[in-house]
């Protein structure tokens, strides 16, 4: 038999015959509806009829090198909960989304069913296609749904006097004060008018002219309370021929009665000079007077209907609006200061009060704003302090207003138990400049010096001209005084390159000084001295720096070196990567590979602990991470070349990468350059790291999550955050510390916080895993509590790529 006429997946079995082919060809390849022919043991599709190759747009080559997971969208979990349903239901059909070769999602119902073909069991799927119909359902729904949710009444009735309603939404019923919606339709729009004849008017009218537009009517609710409504309605007639009346009604009682207040103070609000805005209860604006739009540059028919934030300048965040609302509400006003913006562009500070009116049962039916333009007072105030606390030569913080930031500083880190480092920097013969090239040179000198000295630091940081060559740097929120350090490194390295001035090039240098609270003062002047002592100490022993403490000064210098050595090494490619294996804990089997990077300096081995922190503070994390996560990205494809299975690398990400503005960005580059699928990569975050994530930084999280990436929460139970930041995070997988697992399984508090977090994890449909697992003893108590996986030295070290491949040889 011409092996050309027998299925491929036929062709190595021995007892196939021209019967046996004829049989198949007729029962599959020539059916009119779509077929697949599938591997009940992996998932791959193995043959497919014309039909089904016509409908997924795939050539049946392309067909065959795909598993049936692959065009399946709904997850394994809901496949399963299908299968459940359909069994339940008695169905011998199972309802799915299939992706076609062009990326459209089809609903489909797949009748499957095993068969055996010379003694192999196969599966054999008929494809029914049903999208239309569904999407159809799923829109009608949609519309119900809409239709019942509209705040604003929507209702059909019958022409004439009585008006009887034929069909209303929810919303009818409750302008109306009906009891029900069932009871607001039995009765007619009749019953909503003072008058019959009122009625009667409005019938011919619509009738006569087609449609009535926002007409404002005097009418009456069910229990008998006046009111007013506008409405808007059509008459039309209907495919059976019946006249139908089809309107919308808004209760505008409320705005009438305020409309007829503000006439009433229309004189008053016309003739003040402060800027007068008015909202509704939706702070939709009603009504502005003139000094609003001479202040603001709007006309009133620019502004009414549209919100007050329209003139937001975007200088206050959310807290301070939080902060504003939260007043009003509790207190009935708000007075304060706000930074607006004007129709031109321009920024203005306003001096206003806000107030809350409430009606007889103590609702808020509107807003008042009362606001001054306070932008001479605000520009006087701003000499007067530039003055007090501006060096009027550099433009720098001067002493009073640096002495003061000090102060705040050391009473946040009595709070916070961080520290605060001054540097205190004098520049080498200065003197020489003066004498020798004029003062008004040095003076060109002392402003470039205080330009280049404010790019080299941090925003957070402040740099302030102490008098004549001398400036201080404040320090912020260390965690180690060895923190300050860095700072003066990158201070002295921005005055390396000459200064240009007055067509001059002057080379100068500077001792600097360093010291810290609360390790060398308690006050702000002792602390000030401190650093002043240590630049006179570093100026005599002809040395950059110094710092107030002998054993601080090696400590500080061994850090500038370790960030000096980090730097060459980056550029020498002395970091490699090392995986240890994450596996299952019930199996054995590998699910995933940790890459841990290692530093072999010239010097020897440099530990993670030491030089992790060092690139966070110099800002070198970010290319040490992107050179990780490319790195550990090929890894990974490679592995899967060489027949390695395993489901994901885990790369660590720095607190200092994820608030970086591109980190997203980054990563996806990083896969496409490898071409690796996302769903293998997983990004681990330490729980800590967590803290005061802002939206921008969630929103990127939520992107990679959106195209697959995983994510993890290491070291989960050690950190001293929120358990809230979990609803918001797209999250796969906690990791619990190590700490918890050394004590197992004989600790009884570290099971229950073990069990805790398990049981957490579970409820949130986590994947958990435990890291630092050294026994046997601790796996099967944790694979007793739930815990999915594990790694540790129990299960390996972590190891160079070909020991990996060696140990884990897969389907090599």
């Amino acid at each position: 038999m011409d092996p050309e006429h027998i299925p491929e997946f036929l062709r190595e079995e021995k007892d196939v015959c021209e019967d046996i082919v004829a049989i198949y060809r007729e029962m599959f390849t020539r059916n009119s509806a779509p077929k697949l022919l599938i591997d009940p043991e992996t998932g791959l599709i193995l043959d497919a009829n014309p039909a089904a190759v016509d409908f997924y747009g795939f050539s049946l080559e392309e067909l065959r090198r795909i598993y049936i997971q692959d065009i399946n969208q709904l997850p394994a979990e809901e496949v399963k909960a299908e299968m459940a349903r359909a069994k339940e239901e008695e169905r011998r059909y199972f309802e799915f989304k299939h992706r076609m070769a062009s990326g459209e999602i089809r609903f489909v119902k797949v009748y499957s069913g095993p068969v055996d073909i010379l003694g192999k069991r196969y599966l054999h799927s008929i494809i029914h296609d049903y999208t239309e119909p569904q999407l159809l359902q799923q829109s009608l729904e949609e519309y119900k749904e809409v239709f019942d949710a509209l705040p604003v009444g929507v209702y059909r009735n019958e022409p004439g006097e009585e008006g009887r309603f034929l069909e209303a939404n929810p919303a009818m019923a409750r302008i109306f004060e009906a009891d029900s919606l069932q009871d607001f339709l039995k009765h007619s729009a009749r019953d909503l008018h003072d008058e019959p004849q009122d009625r009667i008017a409005f019938s011919e009218r619509l009738i006569r002219e087609g449609t009535v537009h926002r007409e404002e009517l005097k009418l009456r609710t069910l229990r008998g309370k006046p009111m007013w409504a506008s409405v808007t309605a059509t008459a039309r007639t209907t495919e059976g021929g019946r006249l139908v009346f089809d309107g919308i009604v808004e209760d505008i009682t409320e705005r009438k009665r305020h409309e007829a207040q503000l006439r009433q103070a229309s004189t008053v609000f016309e003739h003040t000079q402060e800027g007068i805005v008015i909202t509704d209860s939706d702070v939709r604006i009603i009504a502005v007077n003139r000094a609003f739009s001479r202040i603001t540059g709007y006309d009133e028919q620019e502004i009414i209907g549209r919100n007050p934030r329209i003139l937001a300048s975007g200088f206050h965040g959310k807290a301070f609006y939080d902060a504003m609302w939260k007043s009003i509400d509790s207190q009935g006003f708000w007075t304060g200061e706000i930074w607006n913006r004007r129709k031109d562009g321009s920024i203005y500070p306003e001096l206003v009060t806000i107030s809350a009116i409430r009606n007889d049962r103590g609702a808020v039916v509107q807003y008042a704003a009362i606001f001054s333009d306070i932008s001479s007072i605000k520009d006087y105030q701003h000499r007067l302090e530039r003055m007090a606390h501006m060096d009027p030569l550099t433009g720098l913080t001067n002493r009073l207003l640096f002495e003061e930031r000090l102060a705040q500083a050391m009473s946040t880190a009595d709070r916070s138990g961080e520290k605060v480092g001054i540097i205190f920097l004098d520049l080498d013969n200065f003197k020489d400049v003066n004498d020798s090239l004029g003062h008004s040179v040095g003076d060109g000198l002392l402003k470039d010096m205080a330009a280049r000295l404010s790019e080299a630091i941090r925003s957070d940081q402040t740099l302030a001209r102490f008098g004549g060559d001398e400036f201080l740097v404040l320090v912020p929120g260390m965690q180690s005084s060895g923190e300050v350090a860095m700072v003066a490194d990158s201070l002295v390295r921005a005055m390396e390159s000459p200064f240009d001035v007055q067509g001059r090039k002057i080379t100068i240098s500077a001792s600097l000084g360093m010291s810290s609270y609360p390790d060398h003062a308690s006050t702000v002047e002792e602390l000030v001295q401190q650093a002043d002592t240590a630049m006179y100490r570093a100026k005599k022993e002809s040395v950059r720096y110094r710092f107030f403490s002998q054993d601080l000064t090696e400590e500080a210098l061994k850090r500038i070196r370790l960030g000096t050595d980090l730097r060459r090494g980056l550029d020498a490619g002395e970091f490699r990567l090392e995986y240890q294996p994450q596996l299952e804990l019930s199996s054995g089997r590998l699910t995933g590979l940790e890459a841990l990077v290692r530093w072999d300096s010239r010097e020897g081995p440099i530990p993670p602990e030491e030089f992790i922190p060092i690139s966070e503070q110099l800002g070198l994390i970010l290319p040490l991470g992107e050179w990780v996560m490319n790195q550990a990205c090929h890894q990974a494809v490679q592995w899967l070349r060489d027949g390695l299975e395993f489901s994901r690398i885990a790369v660590n990400v720095s607190p200092v990468q994820i608030q970086n503005g591109d980190f997203s960005s980054r990563v996806l580059a990083a896969l496409t350059s490898a071409g690796l699928d996302p769903h293998r990569l997983e990004i681990e975050i330490t729980e800590n790291s967590l803290i005061g994530l802002d939206s921008s930084i969630l929103e990127q999280l939520h992107l990679l999550r959106s195209e697959g990436v995983q994510i993890a929460i290491d070291d989960f139970g050690v950190g001293y955050s929120s358990l809230s930041y979990l609803k918001d995070l797209p999250v796969d997988r906690l990791k619990i510390d190590r700490s918890f697992i050394a004590g197992l399984p004989a600790d009884n508090n570290l099971s229950a916080i073990v069990n805790t977090i398990i049981a957490l994890g579970e409820n949130l449909g986590f994947v958990i895993i435990a890291e630092g697992i050294e026994t046997d003893e601790q796996r099967l108590h944790l694979l007793d509590a739930g815990c999915h996986e594990g790694q540790g030295f129990f299960f390996g070290k972590s190891m160079s790529p070909d020991l990996i491949i060696d140990r884990y040889p897969g389907r090599r």
